[in-house]
């Protein structure tokens, strides 16, 4: 996990919701010196924390962490699926071509 991204979008978000690090901090209830020693010694809040500030900054906890929202893994997902069918029906053509070719 890279924790650099984490708290890049975690201060991106902070900015666009026009707060400052300490008036986040206060609205999560974290005291500010703690939330900023988390982003200056680049360490990880832990899960609880973590998910509600994604609430609070209207994000999932996912895109906190890898930069990508539910539905762009749910879309990878089905594309790493339909790569594996696919696959599937080129391995089973050639089968065919190859026993086609044995009776030829």
């Amino acid at each position: 996990m890279n924790t650099e991204t984490f708290w890049g979008r975690v201060k991106s978000l902070i900015k666009a919701h026009k707060l400052s690090q300490a008036e986040f901090a206060n609205h999560i209830s974290i005291n500010p010196p703690t939330f900023m020693g988390w982003i200056y010694h680049d360490r990880m809040p832990d899960i609880e924390t973590a998910l509600y500030m994604a609430a609070a900054l209207g994000v999932s906890l996912e895109y906190l962490i890898f930069g990508a929202d539910g539905k762009a893994t749910e879309t990878r997902m089905q594309q790493t699926e339909e790569r594996k069918n696919a696959a599937l029906r080129i391995q089973k053509l050639n089968d065919e071509i190859g026993k086609e070719i044995q009776y030829l």
